[in-house]
């Protein structure tokens, strides 16, 4: 019950005025997954409090020749829980896995930029394929 019943029911835009507006629909999307959501995430838990948890827990494991460690763990679940009290839906659990990637980018270059960046991706994509379904 905390997924919709949609179906898919992908549309091109018919004409140019649509397809003006599908454009513009994409860029407002697409900036704000990229300044409004990844980049403030992503410098608040990458950026800030998983170096500041491996401060505390310093990583001893490798994945994929990459440390990682406690602090990762701690930093993807509260991620996860910050999504999730957001709606209150068991479903807004799910950003703890792409959490564990953001933190081994983080850890594999020292930067956030590419965590920022695959992030946005990851929302955008989401966002558009949801423009696919439409309601029963």
């Amino acid at each position: 019950h905390f997924a919709p019943n949609h179906h898919f029911a992908p549309r091109l835009p018919t004409t140019l005025t649509n397809w003006l507006e599908s454009i513009q629909w994409f860029a407002i999307m697409g900036t704000t997954h990229l300044f409004g959501v990844a980049l403030p995430e992503e410098t608040f838990y990458r950026g800030y409090l998983q170096p500041r948890l491996e401060a505390l827990w310093p990583p001893k494991t490798r994945v994929l020749g990459v440390l990682m460690g406690k602090a990762v763990i701690v930093t993807a679940v509260l991620f996860a829980l910050g999504h999730f009290l957001g709606e209150w839906n068991p479903l807004r659990l799910g950003p703890f896995f792409p959490a564990l990637v953001f933190a081994w980018q983080r850890n594999k270059t020292g930067s956030i930029l590419g965590a920022i960046t695959y992030h946005a991706v990851c929302n955008i994509l989401g966002e558009v394929l949801f423009s696919l379904y439409a309601p029963n």
